[in-house]
Formats: structure tokens, sequence, C-alpha cells
């Protein structure tokens, strides 16, 4: 069993201030434009080398345990600022970890002696000050015009040749679009991107027959409607019906998909494709796509209006009219993808019901994933792809392109105000000294200043998103407030390889003390036996 460390009073608040500054010393030192970075042992991997403020803080570990519940209370709010905004991490510590030393220098006798009346007193200010401060946030808050995406992407990267490509990606996308960072192994240095305006998905034409251009081996379809069905579908008797009312209405054209199909079906489906390159028959575009779970079939037939023929809820092909199909402007499939462009259909809801469920959802795979079936319903896909010469570097500029990419959307949703801490500066002097908020304000911007050895001239072209220094600012002050109403701190002893190894010998000594002992004697232990 682990023994409990318990402390109390000025012991532990000492113990879980020396925490929170350790964190901070290491995380603030990587702010600014001359921030550093950080090397991070991994097992059975290259060192991570990163300024990024969240990945250094999940992989701090205090050897001290009370020290590291300190510490451990920081690494939760910049966590949540990067769950929420995806960037201004380092901003957050920096400014949690200020506010924690004012606070406890706040509370009456200093730290020898807290009155609880007084921490509880100075909780209800930070949250008053707190909601000041969001509020001056807004009013400065400025609309993203032709260029300042650009502005803070190759500010965060420092690299404006990257910064113009992923800015285009983000204005193209926008901000319910989903920008995936990979790496490219192919190339020794440098990014590629890929961007998709519609809906994409894994998938394949069930026959190479239905190839439409065979040296890049797609099938395309234009402006045809599209049925939607889970399952196999197993004979083309099954689409009779409805292949007989298109005709009505005189359209050739239909694009099946399904997640799979019976060998007959193919070869008969493979018969249509060959009478359609003669001339004289329907295309028909039967894709294939047993990848997609329930969930993204519902996906997909949002997103071409289309309703989703699924047996368990009762309906079957033998049923399906003309207003059962949906409809796309363009129908791209190849070996490895389906991409459906100028769907027809009202996703509203569709996006509404998958918002409630990614907010409910605890897993962060799962919420990404989510993420990424919106903005193929709302917006676009964008890949990045990144190459370097070593992993170690990959590392490094991957994570640098994901803040930069997370801080452009941020942009998008709530503007823009003046970047390199001016911004809280500018409201810290607004408010005055008196607030208990302004030193915790001024942090970030001294802190840039300190980092970068002199005094730096921040442009009136440095920008921050609103979204992400109002987070920053607002997870910073909640983790503070909460922290210093504590006043016991309850931790376990570790177990170490010491540990374990004087268990090891107390349990043999106890076992030749067994072994010996007069009692065992009697019972011929230890004695040969004929």
């Amino acid at each position: 069993m682990l023994k409990k460390i318990i402390l109390t009073g000025e012991e532990a608040r000492q113990k879980l201030l020396k925490g929170v500054e350790k964190i901070g010393t290491i995380v603030g030192s990587t702010l600014g434009p001359k921030g550093r970075n950080a090397i991070i042992y991994r097992n059975y991997k290259p060192p991570l080398i990163t300024n990024d403020g969240v990945t250094i803080a999940r992989h701090i570990v205090l050897e001290d345990e009370i020290e590291d519940l300190g510490a451990q209370t920081i690494v939760e709010s910049a966590m949540k600022t990067n769950d929420q905004a995806g960037d201004g991490t380092t901003t957050c510590v920096v400014i949690a970890v200020r506010l924690i030393q004012k606070c406890f220098k706040e509370l009456a006798g200093g730290m020898t002696s807290i009155d609880k009346k007084d921490a509880i007193t100075i909780f209800r200010k930070i949250n008053q000050s707190r909601i000041k401060v969001g509020e001056l946030l807004k009013k400065r808050a400025l609309a993203v015009k032709k260029g300042d995406l650009l502005k803070i992407i190759t500010t965060s990267l420092e690299n404006e040749e990257f910064g113009k490509v992923i800015a285009e990606m983000i204005e193209q996308t926008g901000k319910d679009g989903y920008i995936s960072v990979e790496d490219n192994w192919a190339t020794q240095y440098g990014i590629s991107t890929e961007t998709i305006l519609g809906m994409k998905f894994y998938g394949t034409y069930c026959t190479p027959y239905m190839m439409t251009k065979p040296v890049s081996k797609e099938a395309i379809a234009e402006n045809a409607p599209i049925l939607v069905t889970n399952g196999q579908l197993e004979e083309i008797g099954s689409l009779k019906n409805v292949l007989e009312e298109l005709k009505k209405q005189g359209n050739m054209k239909l694009v099946i998909i399904t997640e799979s199909y019976t060998r007959p079906l193919i070869e008969a489906l493979a018969k249509v494709a060959i009478g359609y390159h003669q001339g004289n028959q329907m295309q028909i575009l039967a894709i294939k796509a047993s990848s997609l779970i329930i969930e993204e079939f519902k996906d997909v037939a949002a997103f071409v209006k289309a309703d989703l023929i699924d047996r368990t809820t009762g309906k079957f092909l033998k049923d399906v009219k003309l207003h059962n199909l949906g409809f796309a402007k363009k129908v791209v499939v190849n070996q490895d993808n389906v991409i459906i462009t100028g769907g027809n259909g009202e996703i509203d809801k569709r996006v509404q019901e998958l918002t409630e469920q990614m907010e409910l959802e605890k897993d962060n795979m799962f919420k990404e994933k989510i993420k990424r079936r919106i903005a193929a319903l709302s917006s676009g896909v964008g890949i990045i792809r990144v190459g370097a010469a070593t992993e170690s570097e990959r590392g490094y500029l991957k994570l640098k392109i994901e803040d930069a990419v997370n801080a452009g959307k941020a942009a998008l949703e709530e503007g823009t105000v003046k970047g390199g801490g001016l911004v809280l500066k500018e409201i810290a002097e607004e408010l005055g000294e008196e607030d208990i908020l302004y030193e915790a304000l001024m942090a970030p911007y001294e802190k840039i200043q300190e980092n970068v050895g002199d005094d730096l001239e921040i442009g009136e072209d440095v920008l921050d998103p609103v979204k992400v220094t109002r987070l920053a600012m607002e997870n910073a002050c909640s983790v503070a407030g909460i922290l210093i109403t504590s006043e016991s701190a309850i931790g376990e002893r570790r177990k170490t390889l010491w540990d374990e190894l004087d268990n090891k010998l107390t349990m043999l000594h106890e076992n030749e003390r067994d072994f010996r002992a007069n009692e065992n004697q009697d019972l011929g232990v230890g004695r040969i036996v004929e």
C-alpha cells in the first residue's frame, strides 16, 4: 500500500508554490520571438525538441510529490487552453504563475498564517476582475482583414513562405474547416498541402470498368442523383424501380454508395459500365465504402440530401423513389478515395447533432474524428504534410505549424487584438495597480522582454487572436483562484527502484528467520528425511 503524504498550512503552501514556480520557469522561457526550446527525453524515440508550452508541461513530473501537485494544477490550465483554442498555453502558464505569487502575498499574514475568509475574498476579486478583462478584450477586438491571417501565422511560425501557404488554406476551408498536420517521409524539407472543399472518405469503385479517366484511374459522375444505403447490395433487380423512374425523367446517371456488393451484382454492373463506354447505356457509378460506419453513412446522406436506405429502419431498395435520392454536382472516385463536391443537402441540422456529440465526448481522439466530420460537411478539409532532415526537426515543425493553424482559425472566430502581450498590458494599465490582476496581466509582456534580453519594440503588424488571449487569461484565473483557497495537500509517496529492492531484501530476511525458527525444527524443516 502506498504511503500518504499530508501537509497543511504554511508547509503545504510553500511546497505548492515551489511546484508552480518551477513549471513557470521552464515553460515561461519559451515565450516570445526569442523564446528558447526544451529538449525532452522519450522512451525508445529520439528526443523531442520544442517550445510548445503544453507539450513541455505534459512531460513535467517533479520529484517532490507535493510540489508536483502544484505543478500539475498549472498543467491543467494549459491543457484546457489547448483543448479550447489550440494555442496560448504558455501565456496561460505565465499569467497563472504570476497571479498565484501575487495572491499569496495578498493573503493576511503572508505565507505564515492564512485566513480562509481572506482567501475567499481574493478568489471573488479574481472572478470579478476576470469578467472585466474579458469585456475589455471584446471591446478591443478587430475584425480579420485581408492579410491579417498571414501576419498571425507568419509571426507564430517565423517563416513567411510557410505562412502564405497555410494562410491561404485556412481562408479556403474557413473557421469550421479541419486541417490535419501529418508527417511527410518522402520530402527532406518543407511542406506540401492538399485542400478538399467537399466531402472526402475512403472508398473506391466496385469495378475498374467504371473508370472514365483511365490515365488517372478515376471515375467521375457530374450532376448525378445519388443513392445512399448501408449493408451489402445483392442483386440488380432491387434497383429496377428507381432505374425505370430515372429513365422516364430522361436522367441516365446514378451514383450508388454502399458498404459492399455481391459478385453477381458486380458482374452485372460491369456490363452496364461497358455499355456506357459504348454510348448506349446508363452510367452507374457504384462506390464501395466499406470503411464507413452507420453514422458516417448518415453524414454522406445529409451532405447530398438523400434518405439513408437502411433495412433496420424498415426502408428497402425496392421501395426507393426519386425523392429518396440525393444530388451532387460532382463525384470523383479513385482507387483509394471518394470526393463529393456541390452536395445538395441542408446540413445545418446534422452539423448541430455532431457538435452536440463532440461537446459530450470525453476522448480526445473521438473528438478529433467528429471535428473532421463536421468540417467535411460544412466547409473543407486541409492536409499539411511536413518534411525535415531528422525526426526531431520534423516533430518541432509539426508542433509550430499546429499552433499557427489554431491561432489563425481562432482569429476568424472572434477577431484580433494587439499581440506580444501589449493588449493585456494596456488593459492592466487601464484597471490600475490596485486591481488583483494587474501584475498577472503585465506578466506576458514582461516575460517576452526578458526572453529577448533587451527592449523589444512590438509593431502594429503583430496580432493575437482574441479567443486565444481571452481563454489563456480566463483559465489562468480559474486555476489560480482555486489553488489559493487550498489549506492542505495530500499526495502519495511514489515507489522507487530502491523501495522495491528494500521490500525484496525484507522478505528474504523474513524467510530466513522463519526457516531457522525453533518451532519449525519440530516439523522437520531443513532436515533430511529417509
